[in-house]
């Protein structure tokens, strides 16, 4: 990967943004850090690796002197260069997370209600907002309904078993789409025996990443998604091997040859 442009900053507040493409944004002044339930202040050099307008990780440390603040910049832009493209997916998987979260509460909520009502509409009506036509037509199909009248869509009898089905589709999908981006940052990451340690110090930017927070490890947060990554990607083997071997007419001994598995193993997914 080439190396990352560093923008040094010249406004005292804010980071440099562009629209798009992977850059380093520098700052070099003063820094208040937070201790306990102070705060206090020092001259310091900080940076962003921003993708566009949205920051992916961010670091500071105490700094007097601005060139040397340049030699970190240049440091810190070396040990993030090799994560880059993992983080661009897992920047992304924030808001799909949030968003089922959000839609479980809502479900749970049209649940506890146990009878049709007028709040009960109006969380249906919210769900429904959220779903793509193809999930309301396979809930309708899921719930009795009544007639059609005056050509209109026929309403279900049960609008709480309806909500709350659409519900479930929709958080079904924002799950998958939170494990694509899992599976994708796993198939981007570096060489871990030789990067692993070099997020040391990196930090998570709230307006990107949600509850994990400013100052939350971001090598931490890093290591639980490419887990989980690797959790979806390994759940994948057994139906991909069946229909490797069996549908795409692969041979077991290229499978033993392309994955490493014993042929004893794949005879065992198999059968």
């Amino acid at each position: 990967m080439s190396a990352i442009e560093i923008v040094e900053m010249t406004e005292a507040d804010g980071m440099v943004q562009r629209d798009e493409g992977l850059y380093l944004s520098a700052r070099h002044g003063r820094i208040t850090w937070r201790e306990g339930a102070g705060t206090w202040q020092a001259t310091g050099a900080t940076v962003w690796l921003m993708d566009g307008r949205r920051p992916l990780a961010t670091h500071e440390i105490e700094s007097p002197n601005r060139m040397d603040s340049k030699a970190w910049w240049e440091e810190k832009r070396d040990q993030i260069t090799p994560w880059a493209r993992t983080l661009r997916p897992l920047a992304r998987l924030t808001d799909p997370r949030q968003a089922a979260e959000a839609m479980q509460r809502t479900k749970d909520s049209l649940q506890e209600l146990g009878a049709f009502s007028s709040l009960g509409e109006d969380l249906i009506n919210e769900i429904e907002a959220a779903a793509l036509p193809e999930e309301i037509d396979a809930a309708r199909a899921e719930v009795p309904t009544g007639p059609s009248v005056l050509g209109l869509p026929p309403v279900p009898q049960d609008p709480i078993a309806f909500g709350s089905g659409l519900a479930r589709r929709i958080i079904s999908r924002l799950t998958q789409t939170v494990a694509d981006y899992q599976r994708v940052a796993l198939t981007l990451a570096p060489d871990i025996e030789a990067h692993g340690a070099d997020l040391s110090g990196w930090g998570c930017p709230r307006q990107t990443y949600g509850w994990h927070g400013d100052g939350t490890s971001l090598a931490t947060v890093v290591a639980q998604e490419l887990l989980a990554g690797w959790a979806a990607v390994n759940s994948l083997r057994n139906p991909l091997l069946t229909w490797s071997v069996q549908s795409a007419k692969v041979s077991k001994a290229r499978a033993h040859e392309l994955t490493g598995l014993s042929r004893a193993t794949i005879d065992r997914v198999l059968a």
